[in-house]
């Protein structure tokens, strides 16, 4: 990590807690659950406050603080360590659920007019960071709000300390500061978890949030949308970062030195002054799924320090280095940022320096500048497989035109002649035409006829200009709404709903649709013409929604399961204490994209092409799961160690924190595995849409 961005963590904590609080899996039997701002806002409360802060005052461990729609400006009440009461904002010091009733497009947690609109950490006040929302506790759960600052220097949420970064959901939330500016002197954030350097940031997940702060990017030197600061021996374990938006900053987020098993997929990082997501010295298991990396001054995504096997596919490269910033003001250096294009490496002086990262099916605009990918590490070479099988922008591959370049190190042959499925490029195009099809094709042969002379209703030109449809015959107007008129013509029953003429016809020759019927004085050997036409009119009122890549449910999520009692992990005839996977997976088989990324030892499997899938509800989540299923299980085809595999999976999600979810693969072909059990690090999130 870059000294200015390692200076901006380290200013948050100035000391670790030993305190370790507890978190509750499971909001046990007779929980309370607090209402805001009255206990008419939902059926279930048995408790109400006026304000957020109070509510969260009142509850104990466990309990819900359930919000109605409205504006809270909220300010941090006393016995919240060092704040000063009336401060800016709320302090969590407990593992609770904050949950909206309606959303974040209808309820704001803000400062108000407060200034200044933030209160420090309550063990490092006066001084340290100052925030609108403390985490001081772990075990948190923020579902459905808006969280808006409006003084320019604040941040957003921020937990206390190590011991109050562990097993935290944050979903569906807009996280907001639009007037962000700090001068470029330390940094600000959407989310910081970690800071102490000791055990970072645990089994957290951050799911369908929109972070935001300033869209001017020269005042985002040092600014981040999800942080996770560790860098300790046991740095940050277990993150899942799935289905975000993460734009106007300087860095959509970051991982740091050691940490293990980090999922960020499915995610949209753009308009970034600096970096899409940056992996700063990961040990094992990081997985880069799914996302889109769209203008981001220096690189899409950077993998540094030494990070070891960290794993690309399915995504998205374009415009990454194209429009790079000057800050402004610049009072530490660096003020131009300096392209490197879609994917940067570096060692950073790392010993082991980073290595093993490969790069598969992903899609490069061929905008990106000065390369698709730059790899400046020792380690790489240009037979070592790590950027195999991309599509670079065009058919011809890396350094011709239409297509990106690659540094001389990169290993990109074969390489794909047409865009990958995973996470297309070229943007997704969604038409919703409200058309009303009336595919008019003659409403009148209801003609059986045994014509043999000249003025015969085979009509060689009937100009259908079906207009007005007079006396008494089918009134096929654009307009009807539920035309079933399949009018079989000897018979027709066309119910056209829109004059209800249901005209039991027999020739009505009489009024068609002014059919300009030039009749061919033909002697024509039409010999019983029988012209059975039937004369499906469709005029349905088509509402096609077409869209290119299909919406339907879908899994996300990782995490690992360490060999215990009741879970076999077997690979290659041996056994093996740890699996790790991340994962992106649709119920509809032929919805993109689809990831599925295992690790375990020296093994490494990754999904190809994914074959079937199912979604079901197994009835065993704590609540009806709100995507409607729980369960998706399904096969597919891909890699395990370069050689041909395939895999079959059942994964579950069984409510928060994850550690109910299960997880069952099995793998074969070019390695083996077969693993049962509970999710023991990470989280699984079923997704309706």
């Amino acid at each position: 990590m870059e000294q200015g961005k390692r200076n901006a963590a380290a200013i948050v904590f100035c000391a670790s807690l030993a305190l370790t609080i507890s978190f509750l899996s499971a909001q046990p039997a007779g929980a309370a659950v607090v209402c805001v701002p009255n206990t008419a806002c939902d059926a279930s409360c048995t408790a109400s406050s006026l304000t957020v802060q109070g509510a969260i005052d009142a509850a104990s461990a466990g309990d819900t603080v359930l919000v109605c729609p409205g504006t809270y400006p909220e300010t941090v009440t006393a016995g919240h360590g060092g704040v000063t009461p009336g401060a800016a904002g709320i302090d969590i010091n407990k593992s609770l659920t904050l949950k909206s009733t309606g959303g974040s497009s209808v309820t704001t947690i803000t400062n108000g007019a407060l200034t200044p609109g933030g209160h420090c950490l309550p063990t490092s006040c006066p001084g340290g960071p100052v925030q609108l929302v403390t985490l001081s506790a772990s075990g948190v759960t923020i579902d459905g709000f808006t969280i808006l600052e409006t003084d320019p220097p604040i941040n957003l949420i921020t937990a206390d300390g190590d011991a109050d970064s562990d097993n935290h959901i944050i979903k569906n939330n807009v996280i907001t500061n639009p007037t962000f500016d700090d001068g470029n002197t330390g940094g600000g954030w959407g989310i910081l978890l970690g800071g102490t350097g000791v055990t970072g940031a645990d089994n957290n997940t951050f799911d369908s949030n929109e972070i935001s702060l300033n869209p001017d990017l020269t005042k985002n030197q040092f600014t981040f949308g999800i942080g996770l600061s560790g860098g300790g021996t046991d740095s940050n374990d277990n993150n899942v970062i799935s289905d975000n938006s993460l734009h106007d900053m300087g860095f959509g987020g970051f991982g740091d030195k050691n940490d293990t098993n980090t999922t960020v997929s499915g995610n949209t990082l753009m308009h970034l002054a600096k970096v899409g997501w940056q992996d700063d010295g990961s040990a094992s298991g990081e997985m880069i799924l799914g996302n889109t990396f769209d203008n981001a001054g220096r690189a899409g995504l950077e993998v540094r320090n030494g990070a070891q096997n960290v794993t690309v596919e399915n995504n998205c490269f374009s415009l990454n280095g194209s429009s790079p910033p000057t800050f402004s003001p610049c009072p530490f250096g660096g003020c131009v940022v300096t392209p490197f294009g879609g994917i940067r490496l570096e060692d950073d002086g790392a010993s082991p320096g980073t290595m093993g990262t490969m790069i598969h099916n992903n899609n490069f605009g061929g905008n990106n500048v000065p390369n698709g990918v730059t790899d400046n590490t020792a380690a790489s070479t240009n037979t070592d497989g790590e950027a195999e099988n991309n599509w670079w922008g065009c058919a011809a591959g890396p350094g011709n035109a239409g297509c990106d370049s690659v540094t001389a190190n990169v290993d990109f042959t074969p390489f794909l002649t047409s865009e990958a499925t995973g996470t297309p490029c070229t943007p997704a195009t969604t038409t919703t035409s409200s058309t009303t099809t009336t595919t008019t094709s003659t409403t009148t042969s209801t003609t059986e006829t045994t014509t043999t002379t000249t003025e015969t209703t085979t009509t060689t030109e009937t100009t259908t200009t079906t207009t007005t449809t007079t006396t008494t015959t089918t009134t096929t107007t654009t307009e009807t709404t539920t035309t079933t008129t399949e009018t079989t013509t000897s018979t027709t029953a066309t119910t056209t709903s829109t004059t209800a003429t249901t005209t039991s016809t027999t020739t009505t020759t009489s009024t068609t649709s002014t059919t300009t019927t030039r009749p061919t004085t033909t002697t024509t050997s039409t010999t019983t013409t029988t012209t059975k036409k039937k004369t499906t009119t469709t005029t349905t009122p088509t509402s096609t929604t077409t869209t290119t890549r299909p919406v339907s449910g879908y899994m996300t999520g990782g995490g690992n399961e360490p060999t215990t009692t009741g879970q076999m992990v077997t690979f290659n005839g041996g056994t093996q204490r740890g699996v790790t996977q991340g994962l992106l997976l649709h119920c509809n088989a032929a919805s993109q994209p689809n990831n599925l990324q295992v690790n375990w030892a020296n093994n490494s499997f990754h999904l190809q092409q994914l074959v079937s899938a199912t979604c079901s509800n197994d009835g065993m989540s704590p609540q009806p799961p709100p995507a409607g299923f729980d369960v998706i299980q399904g096969s597919g085809t891909g890699k395990c160690n370069k050689l041909a595999a395939t895999v079959n999976f059942k994964f579950t999600d069984h409510g928060e924190p994850g550690t109910n979810d299960t997880v069952e693969i099995h793998v074969t072909g070019g390695c083996t595995l077969d693993v049962i059990g509970n999710l023991q690090g990470g989280d699984i999130q079923a997704h309706g849409q």
